[in-house]
């Protein structure tokens, strides 16, 4: 029995690597943010309550 190689060639998959991290960035920071300090808002809420 002989050995079979895995073919090579073709084109790689897109990894998505041309969004620009600036705009990334611009649009994630702020959302997390927003929930990072509603987290923090319902926790400050939940003690005042008991």
């Amino acid at each position: 029995m002989g050995r079979s190689s895995p073919r090579c060639g073709g084109n790689l998959a897109a990894t998505g690597a041309d969004i620009p991290a600036g705009a990334l960035l611009a649009i994630s920071g702020p959302a997390i943010a927003a929930g990072a300090g509603a987290v923090w808002f319902a926790r400050r809420w939940r003690t005042a309550q008991r």
